[in-house]
């Protein structure tokens, strides 16, 4: 069970980084296609917010509970599992504060031509985009290391 909780756990991280890392390479090739494939592309990575992100969130934190929990070896206090709290913590709050909202206003003002504050949501998106890619980044290595075990 321990091995089938695991291989869930890290498809879960999987899905949740590889989405981050297909928005960043797919996201500026949709913006040169033109402002309808633009503004459909960032639509769309709204939706993956409930699509993809929030059921790898829960997943990811569903079965890293579980390992903890059946497993003797690993405590709940350990570095590597706060951590990993923490990411899907933040993760949830990036996206119903920050992603979502501001998804959904960029395509919007993609549509409407305003360009000013296109630049200027699509710069909040990549700074919290980045934070957020980089804090999955840490968080698996955390994991990987069993930091604080």
């Amino acid at each position: 069970m321990q091995n089938t909780l695991l291989l869930i756990h890290i498809l879960a991280a999987s899905a949740w980084l590889g989405g981050n890392v297909v928005q960043i390479i797919a996201g500026p090739a949709m913006e040169k296609a033109g402002a309808g494939p633009h503004a459909a592309w960032v639509r769309a990575t709204v939706k993956l917010g409930r699509w993809l992100y929030t059921p790898a969130a829960l997943i990811a934190l569903v079965t890293g509970f579980e390992l903890v929990r059946s497993n003797s070896a690993y405590e709940f206090s350990a570095a590597f599992v706060s951590l990993g709290f923490f990411a899907v913590i933040v993760g949830a709050t990036l996206g119903m504060a920050v992603f979502g909202p501001t998804g959904r206003a960029l395509a919007d003002s993609i549509d409407r031509g305003d360009y000013t504050l296109v630049r200027t949501l699509k710069g909040k998106i990549r700074m919290w985009g980045t934070i957020d890619t980089v804090l999955v980044l840490v968080t698996i290595y955390a994991m990987v290391a069993k930091l604080g075990a």
